[in-house]
């Protein structure tokens, strides 16, 4: 029997062979994967303080596909709208909040479908940033700004 080790693509050859089999054995048939939900990311109730850290453990959450890098955005932007409607939220918070929600917008207007969304999340993110612009808290007045 021939030594396959040797030559130019021996080695190549084995592992390729070898990745390809070890791939399949752990591959899940594509009709039995578990889709993602269609709301996406639940976003908690809670206090500012566990929506604050909901917003950063998602941020940080990597992702496989477009429409997980969506849905992820679009549960920052649901937690962001969560603190910044609580009236008793503190300054560091609401700062997080702001700061997540502009970033979303930002996000989500890039990775919009078609034009027309994009323009709508354009929109929305320059109309959030005048309303910080308005606010009479200085921090706040200069996220805006940015």
């Amino acid at each position: 029997m021939p030594d396959v080790t040797r030559g130019r693509f021996g080695w190549m050859t084995i592992a390729i062979v070898f990745t390809v089999l070890l791939a399949g054995a752990y591959a899940v048939p594509i009709a039995n994967a578990a889709a993602p939900d269609e709301d996406g990311i639940t976003v908690p109730d809670g206090t500012p303080e566990e929506l604050a850290k909901f917003i950063n453990q998602t941020r940080r959450k990597r992702v496989r596909s477009l429409a997980e890098y969506r849905q992820k955005y679009e549960a920052v932007l649901k937690a962001s709208d969560k603190i910044l409607a609580a009236k008793s939220a503190e300054e560091k918070y609401t700062l997080t909040a702001i700061q997540a929600k502009l970033s979303a917008l930002g996000f989500l207007r890039r990775l919009a479908r078609n034009p027309t969304a994009r323009l709508k999340r354009g929109k929305e993110l320059r109309s959030f940033a005048e309303e910080l612009k308005k606010d009479k808290r200085k921090d706040i007045q200069t996220q805006g700004e940015a």
